[in-house]
């Protein structure tokens, strides 16, 4: 390979990297101009979906949400929506997107300063329901769009960088082939004639021959650091290696029941009760003991329905143990949660009725009253109650009643104690 052919292949070389490059920054730029039109036609469809799943169904039902959620699922540029309605917020979807928040009351809404995400929002005609609002937030750039352009650059440079290592493969055996070919063998004396002063002297040693005869095996250790190639380095490839990580149960909900998993209760409840604290409001936990049936049968998904009535927002109720449910009541004290329970155990009835069923039901509540407590505590003392409601004859409720003035006595002392002030 001539000298004059590796300059102009590798002049050709860097104009087809920087073009790919510029390809790249020019789609993306041209993608996301169409960004705002985008947002557009994407709110306008999920606004005709739901009022066509509203004249199906009953708005908010388990069919209604069911049928948004799986609209939703199959439009990947959707990254958050919520629906507002006479009662304030009816439905969040996902409720882990880090475009949802919730305010001070506990609602959740859409916030994001991304460039990439337009927030749109408007009014939806439902029949026999006012004041009905579709927020969405949709990628101004779509993933599948970078993907597809960075794909695109990324193939045409890896050709390129590929046919460029198989030119400097061929090179390096052409240069190779030619070594023996330019060293010549030094003249020889005639015979019988004597060596002169010019013939007996001979030129020192270049500096790096030396260092070969006198050091063979740091020579060949320097070789082999050269010809070592970046592939036989781990994670050359820019692939990093596999990491092993903690999984949580698949999704937010429980494919059997429609409601949380159990390892997400007290993580849920915390922040209800940090959120409680800060706006000096009572927080509610109920627990549901039905010993007698079976998780995931028909029973269980109707008095999962049940549930859903009585609890402002799906991701309120939770599986709770092998054949238990959990929920959490904003701003509801023991008085008013007491009357919730006994409706709930009612209905509850009535489903084991109409499916012929026989099953015990005990219910257990313990609320905040202004305590700064954990989620564990409160979940300990609702478990507790749940226990002593087994015991009851006539009505299987019972609610933990803390005193809240002899709390902060018991809290005080602990921190005397643990020689930590007393504010």
């Amino acid at each position: 390979m001539t000298r004059k052919f590796s300059i102009l292949f590798s002049i050709v070389a860097l104009c087809v990297f920087f073009l790919s490059v510029c390809y790249f920054v020019g789609s993306m730029i041209i993608e996301s101009s169409k960004g705002s039109r985008r947002a557009e036609e994407h709110f306008a469809s999920a606004s005709r979906e739901i009022v066509s799943a509203s004249s199906m169904y009953t708005f908010m039902d388990s069919n209604f949400v069911s049928y948004i959620d799986s609209m939703l699922r199959g439009n990947p540029s959707v990254a958050a929506v919520t629906l507002t309605g006479p009662e304030g917020a009816e439905y969040a979807w996902p409720l882990s997107s880090p475009y949802i928040s919730r305010d001070g009351f506990g609602n959740p809404r859409i916030s994001t300063s991304s460039p990439l995400v337009k927030i749109t929002s408007g009014p939806l005609d439902i029949y026999d329901v006012r004041n009905v609002t579709l927020t969405t937030a949709v990628y101004t750039l779509p993933l599948e769009t970078i993907y597809y352009h960075g794909r695109n650059a990324f193939l045409i440079i890896l050709a390129f960088t590929l046919l460029a290592v198989i030119f400097l493969i061929a090179d390096k055996l052409d240069s190779t082939e030619e070594e023996p070919a330019d060293k010549s063998a030094a003249p020889s004396r005639p015979a019988g004639t004597q060596p002169t002063a010019q013939d007996e002297y001979t030129p020192p040693p270049v500096r790096e021959h030396s260092r070969e005869k006198s050091h063979p095996e740091d020579a060949s250790s320097e070789e082999e650091k050269s010809s070592a190639s970046p592939e036989s380095e781990p994670g050359a490839d820019g692939k990093s290696p596999a990491v092993p990580k903690q999984t949580d149960p698949a999704g937010l909900f429980s494919p059997e029941t429609g409601m949380g998993w159990e390892s997400y209760l007290e993580v849920r409840l915390d922040a209800e009760l940090s959120r409680a604290a800060s706006a000096e409001e009572d927080t509610a936990l109920v627990i549901i003991e039905l010993p007698d049936i079976r998780r995931g049968d028909a029973v269980s998904r109707a008095v999962a329905q049940n549930m859903l009535h009585y609890f402002k927002f799906r991701d309120f109720i939770f599986e709770y143990g092998a054949t238990g449910f959990a929920g959490i009541l904003q701003n509801e004290n023991l008085d008013r949660a007491m009357t919730i329970a006994e409706e709930l155990y009612n209905d509850i009835n009535e489903t084991l009725k109409e499916h012929t069923v026989s099953s015990r039901v005990a219910i257990g509540i313990s609320t905040r009253i202004f305590r700064l407590i954990p989620g564990s505590r409160l979940i300990e003392e609702a478990k507790q109650a749940v226990k002593k409601a087994f015991d009851e004859t006539t009505l299987p409720i019972v609610a933990f009643r803390a005193n809240p003035e002899k709390y902060r006595e018991y809290i005080a002392e602990k921190m005397q104690k643990h020689g930590q002030p007393v504010v």
